[in-house]
C-alpha cells in the first residue's frame, strides 16, 4: 500500500473515532418509490425535495445520535443539497453483495462474481499529454489540469490515472466513458470496492483516492448496464 493512501486511511479512522461518525454513500430505498427530504429532523418540517428510489446520496452516520433521522447530501442540477430523511430510507452501499478481487497488480485489477467481471486499468500520468495550469500566486502549485478542477493531489503533479474500466457480462461488454474517469488521480486498489444492487439493477464502483490533503471519495454507478454516472465528494 502506498504511504500516501495509508495516511488517508489513518486520517479517516482518526476522524471517525474523534467524531464518532462514519462516512458512506447510500441508495434511496422506500416502499413508496420516493422519499421526502426535509429541512429539519421532524416529520412536520418543510419538504425541500423528493428523491426517487435508486438515487445516490452521501452522509456521515453517527450511531449515538442518528437514531431516526439521517442528514444526507447529494447533487441535483449541479448543486449540492443537504437535508434530512428517515434513516431506514437509505441503504448503505456496503450492505449490497460485492464483487471479489481476483487478480491485481499496481496498474490492473479484476473483480468478479458468477456472472460479471470488471477490469480496471491504471496508467502513469504523463504531464506532456495534459495542459497544466499553475497558480498565479504560488508558481509551483498546480491550479488546473486540462482546464478543469482535479482530484487526488493538493497542487502537486499526479502520479497515476485511470486508463480504462470495462464491464464484462455474458451478453455484453461496456467501456466506461472517459468523461467519468478524467480528473481522478492517485488511485490505489487497496481502497476499492464494487457492489451489486440487483433491486435497482445497478453496480457501484466505490473508491478513495488522493494523497492526504488532496483526498476524495468517488462512486461510479452503472445502471441498467448502460447508464453511467459518477459522484465525487471531499468528505474530510
Amino acid at each position: 500500500m502506498k504511504k500516501s493512501n495509508l495516511i488517508l486511511i489513518l486520517f479517516l479512522l482518526i476522524f471517525s473515532k474523534l467524531f464518532s461518525q462514519e462516512f458512506s454513500f447510500g441508495v434511496i430505498n422506500d416502499d413508496d418509490g420516493f422519499v421526502n427530504v426535509r429541512k429539519e429532523k421532524s416529520s412536520n418540517s418543510k419538504i425541500i425535495d423528493k428523491l426517487s428510489n435508486g438515487e445516490i446520496v452521501y452522509y456521515f452516520y453517527e450511531k449515538e445520535y442518528d437514531k431516526n433521522w439521517l442528514t444526507i447530501s447529494y447533487i441535483k442540477n449541479d448543486k449540492e443539497i443537504t437535508g434530512e430523511v428517515y434513516i431506514d430510507r437509505v441503504t448503505p452501499i456496503s450492505d449490497f453483495p460485492n464483487l471479489k478481487l481476483k487478480n491485481n497488480t499496481d496498474e490492473f485489477a479484476e473483480y468478479q462474481n458468477d456472472t460479471t467481471s470488471i477490469d480496471i486499468k491504471l496508467e502513469k500520468f504523463i504531464s506532456k499529454d495534459h495542459i497544466i495550469t499553475y497558480s498565479r500566486t504560488y508558481k509551483n502549485v498546480i491550479d488546473k489540469i486540462d482546464g478543469e478542477e482535479y482530484f487526488g493531489c493538493d497542487g502537486t503533479m499526479p502520479k497515476n490515472q485511470f486508463k480504462s474500466i470495462t464491464l464484462n457480462n455474458k451478453n455484453f461488454k461496456l467501456e466506461i466513458p472517459k468523461k467519468h474517469l478524467k480528473n481522478l488521480y492517485e488511485i490505489d486498489f487497496s481502497i476499492f470496492e464494487i457492489y451489486v444492487d440487483n433491486k435497482n439493477n445497478s453496480i457501484y464502483i466505490y473508491f478513495l483516492g488522493g494523497d492526504g490533503a488532496g483526498g476524495y471519495a468517488s462512486l461510479i454507478t452503472i445502471k441498467n448496464n448502460n447508464k453511467v454516472s459518477r459522484f465525487i465528494t471531499i468528505p474530510f
